[in-house]
């Protein structure tokens, strides 16, 4: 029994040594957080040789917990837990990780801590979430430079509407899209993918945009595709390149003239026919092959004089099911879903059922484009403008140009056009869309007998019509909103708000 007894001590003994001399700090607390017993190296980081043992931990720590019972009772024996704790005093302020772990001796519940010094890594860490706070200001500024880079100018071509969609991999994307007048007849689409994504991509992205500026907008699709690629040529890494479709919509001859250089192939909806089909003709992406005759690849087919033209980027086929890329049948099963409706923000819609039905194999950029053609467009003249208050003066004398060559305005009314569709348009830019740049704001407009018919659309969430305060009340003075609307009520001689509150329909009787 005694030898028993002294095996026993013997072992406690050298336990205790083993805890003296162990290389990092340790510290046993009671229920109270008062410390029992602790090692050297707890000593070296205190800094001071004097007796702590009956002190309480709290007085030379920061714990983000300090009721101790209450650690004490979510451990079990063989469970542990963590904490994140300050020194409270010294020059340089020093951060652990304590381990905290219970020990039960003579039924007494106790804490082992074992610390752990991270002063270095928490440093590191904070200003590495620094550079990250710094990178993501940099990159927010990039993706508005990206978004006015897509910036699409109105179009005023009666039998042509579009809608846009852009949705890119990281903060910025190599997609490229635009769409521009030529002339009264045609009209410029183009749509092109860097290869890559991120930074390096987007800086390829917006040096293109600066080419297609540059260029005169009557230029053939042969100058341009030249122009293009000699361009990109000198520009682009090595393993870089850029797939690019460009066509030229006529919409009196109803046909496309077009190039495809390695870019997934535009798909047409004939409304008449009822069925889809592709653009066939296509080549070799740009930034790869020097002193290349594109001229044999440009081709141009008719388009039907009702349809709809589908463009995008190969982002598309980063969806996938059962580990294979969605195919081309699928992608028109769920277009031919969405083409029956007249709603807005289709290709919105189809995105939102790709991303429910189908996984992806890598974040990819993706953009598309839908272009609607069709002749019975030119009954209610449409287009759209970006959400940019420099656009709306030259939107608004336009549809008042328009007019003036189909009947006669005199000064009034020509003001009370002007002031209405002004105030309409601007507060659906700054109060519908937000000024977001990628947002649009639809205005359509006709003839009726002997009314003028107006109506502007924003792709906001709308409003209650009537929560708008009344200008003229006394306590409204001050207040800006809901001036406009009052104006507009008093100029036009009919005035009213769709449910959703995003359009507003004005009518002026005309002579």
């Amino acid at each position: 029994m005694q030898d028993r007894e002294k095996i026993i001590s013997k072992i406690s003994e050298n336990a205790i040594r083993i805890l003296f001399d162990l290389p990092f700090p340790f510290v046993l607390l009671d229920s109270n957080g008062v410390i029992c017993f602790y090692n050297n190296s707890f000593s070296d980081i205190l800094g001071y040789n004097t007796e702590i043992t009956g002190k309480k931990i709290s007085d030379f720590f920061s714990f983000e917990e300090t009721n101790f019972y209450k650690i004490l009772d979510s451990l079990s024996d063989s469970l542990f837990t963590s904490f994140k704790v300050v020194k409270n005093s010294g020059d340089d302020e020093k951060i652990y990780n304590v381990i905290f772990k219970k020990l039960t001796l003579d039924d007494k519940p106790y804490l082992q801590l074992f610390f752990q010094d991270i002063s270095l890594e928490y440093t590191l860490y904070n200003q590495l979430q620094l550079k990250n706070r710094v990178m993501d200001d940099e990159l927010s500024t990039g993706k508005k430079v990206l978004d006015h880079i897509l910036y699409i100018s109105p179009i005023y071509n009666s039998y042509i509407r579009f809608e846009t969609f852009f949705k890119p991999s990281a903060q910025l994307g190599g997609d490229f899209y635009d769409i521009f007048q030529i002339d009264e007849n045609r009209i410029g689409v183009l749509i092109a993918d860097v290869s890559g994504h991120g930074v390096s991509s987007s800086l390829i992205t917006a040096t293109f945009k600066m080419l297609i500026n540059l260029i005169p907008k009557d230029f053939s699709i042969e100058k341009m595709i030249y122009f293009l690629n000699s361009t990109l040529l000198k520009i682009l890494l090595e393993d870089q390149f850029v797939t690019l479709f460009y066509g030229i919509l006529d919409t009196r001859e109803y046909s496309i003239e077009y190039i495809n250089c390695g870019h997934p192939l535009p798909i047409i909806y004939d409304e008449k026919e009822k069925k889809f089909f592709n653009l066939k003709k296509t080549t070799h992406p740009l930034g790869i092959i020097h002193e290349f005759s594109y001229s044999k690849y440009i081709t141009k087919e008719k388009i039907p004089k009702i349809c709809k033209i589908f463009l995008f980027t190969d982002g598309i086929f980063s969806f996938n099911k059962r580990n294979e890329a969605i195919s081309q049948d699928e992608l028109i099963s769920i277009l031919n879903e969405y083409y029956y409706t007249t709603s807005y923000n289709l290709l919105n819609k189809v995105y939102l059922r790709l991303l429910k039905e189908y996984e992806r194999f890598e974040e990819d950029d993706i953009s598309m484009i839908l272009i609607k053609v069709n002749k019975n467009f030119a009954y209610k003249n449409h287009f759209s403008i970006p959400s940019n208050i420099l656009e709306v003066d030259n939107a608004v004398i336009n549809i008042i140009n328009t007019l003036k060559k189909v009947i006669k305005l005199n000064e009034e009314k020509e003001w009370r056009i002007y002031t209405s569709l002004y105030e309409a348009i601007i507060n659906a830019i700054e109060h519908g869309n937000k000024n977001n740049i990628q947002k649009r704001v639809h205005i359509t407009y006709r003839i009726l007998k002997n009314w003028l018919i107006f109506k502007v659309r924003d792709e906001g969430h709308g409003f209650e019509v009537s929560s708008l305060p009344d200008p003229l009340d006394s306590k409204n003075i001050l207040i800006p909103s809901g001036r406009g609307i009052y104006i507009i009520k008093r100029l036009m001689d009919k005035v009213k708000f769709n449910k959703t509150g995003n359009e507003i329909s004005m009518c002026l009787k005309i002579d």
